[in-house]
């Protein structure tokens, strides 16, 4: 588990600054083929079912339809959501 993972550590980090519409975000892996994927925490946090961090990235301002590269297509954290069918993160990246 990485320290980003845990909430408490995820909202120390948001209220000292941190700030979640950073354009790069972290490199989870790379195919010879494609590259590396890189996605931002609230793709992450879609993509792994966090739903009380997202809820939290929301708040400090991240951007649910910034399209990214997941290392098989571009689509936004809102778009990869719908994919997954996961209607409650689909609820959390709306309700804004």
């Amino acid at each position: 588990m990485f320290l980003a993972d845990d909430i408490e550590v995820v909202k120390h980090l948001l209220v000292i600054g941190a700030d979640p519409k950073k354009d790069k975000g972290s490199t989870f892996f790379v195919r010879p083929d494609l590259g590396a994927a890189t996605v931002g925490p609230l793709f992450k946090a879609v993509r792994e079912g966090q739903y009380e961090k997202a809820e939290l990235l929301i708040a400090y301002g991240a951007d649910p339809n910034k399209v990214e590269y997941n290392g098989e297509e571009k689509l936004s954290a809102l778009e990869y959501a719908k994919q997954l069918k996961d209607q409650k993160m689909i609820d959390i990246l709306t309700k804004s």
